[in-house]
């Protein structure tokens, strides 16, 4: 990863991060999921389970803004000191 844009879009980090915040409530099942927009709103899903509140729409993270990205990261490692 290089930046928290376009590298984030696909959401294949995201799903590995939440999954080692708590691996009982954010599982990898849907990280391969070939349709963008399912698999992004599994990833909000996930993040929602460890009580990240919901400030990004699955259709937010597909189009890769760096600025809406990095609120979301910001607003997981808020909640999550677990990494």
């Amino acid at each position: 990863m290089t930046n928290l844009g376009k590298d984030l879009k696909d959401c294949q980090a995201l799903f590995y991060v939440l999954n080692q915040l708590d691996k009982s409530k954010c599982p990898l099942t849907h990280k391969d999921h070939a349709d963008e927009l399912t698999r992004a709103q599994e990833c909000i899903n996930n993040s929602r389970a460890i009580g990240v509140c919901e400030i990004v729409s699955a259709e937010d993270l597909r189009k890769g803004n760096s600025r809406v990205n990095t609120a979301y990261v910001a607003e997981i490692f808020n909640t999550n000191h677990g990494l």
